[in-house]
């Protein structure tokens, strides 16, 4: 946990940041074309378990926002962090010892929580094949 908790905190220090969310192209391509504000909540972290949730759909796409452009946005992912005081509760020592807010939430677990009506700026589709 630890080691994920640094390799976060490095990766948020870089210059130029993005989240990532793993999803079919239809649903990416409704999210970017249509609205450019996200209709559904939707969890985002970064390229690997996007692209391991995104290999479970038939036409898979991962859609890539900066983090600059949604920070302001986004939640704690306290479905994931119920799993893990469900699962795992020797592993919360970090976060119940931070200020619980996203980007800890991001740096400790991997995942934020994007709520519906946030504006996806800057966001780009990638569908090469995965």
């Amino acid at each position: 946990m630890k080691l994920l908790f640094e390799s976060w905190r490095q990766y948020l220090n870089e210059e130029q940041v993005y989240l990532y969310h793993g999803t079919s192209s239809d649903f990416a391509h409704e999210m970017i074309d249509s609205y450019t504000v996200t209709a559904v909540e939707t969890y985002w972290g970064d390229y690997h378990t996007a692209k391991d949730y995104a290999k479970s759909y038939e036409n898979p796409a991962i859609i890539k926002v900066p983090l600059k452009n949604i920070r302001d946005e986004i939640k704690p992912n306290e479905a994931l962090i119920q799993s893990y005081q469900e699962d795992y509760p020797e592993d919360l020592e970090d976060w119940t010892n931070s200020d619980q807010t996203a980007l800890e939430s991001l740096e400790i677990f991997g995942s934020v929580l994007l709520p519906s009506g946030a504006l996806l700026q800057g966001a780009t589709i990638d569908e090469t094949p995965i």
